[in-house]
């Protein structure tokens, strides 16, 4: 099935968008999500936003508990993206999570309206002689 060409509606508002010639879609939700994309209303606006704010959060993330963390897996990186998600969303004030190996995650908001996302690595050594 080739490309064919769709009337763009935004997922939000229900606008449609004029496709510059030359522009397809394999299917009726990839012209509505490009719409989305492109729309000017404030929800659509909003959704972008959002998308930009939690691309950023990935990246603290996984350089927080990334790659070079053998121990945090990407299970558990998306799972704390899932949990800021939902601290952006106002769903919780903040979350903490206790994450094994002595360490913590948090994700809370400032009041500089940022989200912060820390981690706490609690080692403690003990040697008897």
């Amino acid at each position: 099935m080739g490309d064919l060409k769709f009337p763009c509606v935004c997922i939000f508002c229900g606008q449609s968008i004029i496709v510059d010639d030359g522009v397809s879609f394999a299917t009726v939700d990839e012209a509505d999500k490009w719409a989305a994309e492109h729309c000017k209303c404030d929800d659509a606006r909003a959704a972008r936003d959002k998308a930009k704010v939690m691309d950023n959060v990935k990246g603290e993330i996984d350089l927080l508990f990334g790659r070079e963390h053998d121990c945090f897996s990407a299970e558990l990186r998306k799972f704390l993206l899932d949990g800021a998600n939902l601290v952006i969303d106002g769903v919780f004030d903040s979350i903490q999570v206790n994450l094994g190996y002595g360490t913590k995650a948090s994700i809370k908001p400032s009041v500089k309206n940022v989200l912060n996302i820390t981690r706490t690595d609690l080692r403690t050594t003990t040697r008897e002689v």
